[in-house]
């Protein structure tokens, strides 16, 4: 039995990891902080990444190395932080040479493209190993390092590098996770919030064709309103010129130059002041306007060639397995900042506001209003909004930044008609009592004010271990379903086939599998007739499918 620190020989060059134990006892090998890509300075932390140039010592990666910059606010002590070094990935393993290879699941942290990362703080990945998993997590640029788009073709900044740089990690792990145990034959790409988002961006562009064997797409969709960059980016350029001390109409290379000479962590600071208050509450910027989008010209690198509704028809993965779905009260989050008083008679007045800005700018002032009008009484009948029915507010707010996106990609998918498999889910498990850990780091963080219900991103203590919160023991509250949800997923990461309860959803019979605290059950979606209201309301300013 090895008991030395294991060196692998990638084909990027010689690594040298950790053996590291479960806390029961598990046996595995990490491989913290390998770059997939070369680090990043001056003018290329905002262009599409560079393949990394072959190493012929052995890197030490025995530790994380660098994450994006951004304003950490996971943090107890939320700070300014990041580096250059950023893109890189951690892969953990059972076994180095099994006598068959292991299945690989890679990880795409969310964090609203803005913050956040893959460290093991948050995506231990004790559950999986413990399956027998290769597990890979994944480090990419955020905010305005993985998102600027600039239209001068002479500048070379057309947008989304923050996904490019995923697609580059998915082909040096696709070349190199043999070395580690990993069958690059069954490699499923899983993501949650804007991982989510990002798992259905590789699942429709033409960039990430073959990279992968499956998806899970966890509360997160392409359709998002925070998935994609507001309608007015252009405004948020001429305020960063300002913030840079330059007129607002320079040209781009001009912006560009001003931009590389700024301090990183500068540059973060002035990014999270750009969007103005009621654009965070009426539209679809939550901390930062630089998001993914469609890229102004053609490049060997283009990621986004069109709209995402144009890549969602024929995408390229039609043919492959995917499970997708979400928290049964994703809109609890938005307790983080509740609308003011002033704001809520502003939607009381002008029901255009309860509408994403694409589909205001789409129609006239008059229709926009009409049409807010259904939304309103869909949530609110008669009601006035105000503080005393918030609850209605956080029920229609996780319909309009989450379900209705992630409907929306269920919809396509099915209307494209592939071989693939689509199973549909909605987690409805609230907080443990007996293990309340995770639950109190994102209930103190969301603020919101109860335990009821199944918050954004409270299915990520079901697949991995975070550091600040206790495994679920047998006799907890949610154990049962913690197994259950792990063990489903594993089955679908082995061979593309989750337990027997979970039958595929088809056009015909859009049916969920709703996963309880004990009872897992295939269902109508509870909150389908809403989503449905909400495709009328959109229905001819879409697609059609």
């Amino acid at each position: 039995m090895q008991t030395q620190n294991p060196v692998v020989a990638t084909l990027s060059g010689p690594v040298k990891g950790l053996i590291k134990q479960t806390d029961t006892s598990k046996r595995y090998f990490s491989f913290q902080g390998i770059p997939y890509a070369e680090p990043l300075h001056g003018e290329f932390r905002f262009k599409a990444p560079r393949p990394v140039k072959k190493w012929s010592e052995t890197l030490d990666a025995t530790r994380e190395s660098d994450i994006s910059y951004q304003f950490d606010i996971w943090r107890p002590d939320p700070m300014l932080t990041g580096g250059d070094n950023c893109l890189n990935l951690n892969i953990y393993t059972p076994n180095i040479e099994p006598a068959t290879s292991l299945p690989v699941f890679v990880w795409i942290h969310g964090g609203g493209f803005v913050f956040g990362s893959g460290s093991s703080q948050v995506y231990g990945p004790d559950y999986l190993v413990e399956r027998d998993v290769v597990v890979v997590t994944v480090n990419y640029r955020l905010n305005i390092f993985g998102f600027l788009s600039l239209r001068d073709p002479k500048v070379g900044v057309p947008g989304n590098a923050g996904l490019k740089d995923q697609t580059m990690a998915l082909r040096w792990i696709k070349e190199n996770v043999a070395c580690f145990g990993g069958d690059p034959n069954n490699v499923t790409i899983a993501g949650e919030s804007a991982g989510g988002a990002s798992i259905n961006y590789h699942l429709i562009s033409p960039f990430s064709k073959g990279l992968f064997t499956r998806a899970i797409m966890m509360s997160g969709s392409v359709f998002n309103p925070w998935a994609q960059a507001p309608i007015n980016y252009k405004d948020f350029l001429k305020r960063l010129a300002v913030h840079l001390e330059i007129d607002e109409n320079s040209s781009d290379s001009a912006l560009f130059e001003a931009i590389v000479k700024t301090d990183p962590i500068k540059l973060v600071q002035i990014d999270l002041q750009l969007a103005e208050e009621e654009e965070k509450f009426f539209g679809s910027v939550l901390l930062s306007g630089f998001l993914p989008q469609v890229e102004p010209y053609a490049s060997e690198s283009c990621f986004l060639p069109s709209s995402v509704e144009i890549l969602s028809r024929n995408p390229w993965s039609k043919d492959l397995d995917v499970i997708l779905g979400g928290c049964a009260d994703e809109g609890l989050l938005f307790y983080y900042e509740l609308p003011s008083d002033s704001q809520f008679s502003q939607m009381n007045e002008d029901f255009s506001l309860f509408l994403t800005p694409d589909l205001r700018a789409k129609v006239s002032s008059r229709e926009a209003h009409h049409r807010g009008s259904i939304l309103k009484k869909l949530y609110f009948a008669e009601e006035r909004l105000t503080l005393k029915n918030v609850p209605k507010f956080i029920d229609f707010q996780g319909d309009k930044q989450f379900w209705f996106g992630i409907y929306s990609t269920l919809r396509f998918r099915l209307a494209a008609a592939g071989k693939g498999k689509t199973f549909f889910y909605r987690l409805n498990v609230p907080p443990s009592k007996d293990t309340p850990d995770f639950y109190e780091f994102v209930r103190t963080f969301s603020n919101v004010p109860h335990r009821n219900g199944t918050c954004h991103s409270e299915d990520i203590p079901f697949l991995f271990k975070a550091a600040f919160a206790k495994r679920f023991a047998p006799n907890d509250d949610n154990y049962v379903a913690a197994q259950r949800f792990l063990t489903t997923f594993v089955d679908f990461v082995n061979n593309g086939k989750p337990s027997d309860a979970w039958r595929e959803t088809s056009k015909k019979s859009i049916k969920c599998l709703d996963m309880g605290q004990r009872d897992w059950r295939m269902t109508t979606l509870p909150n389908i007739d809403k989503l449905r209201v909400w495709e009328a309301v959109y229905s001819e300013t879409k697609a059609k499918y």
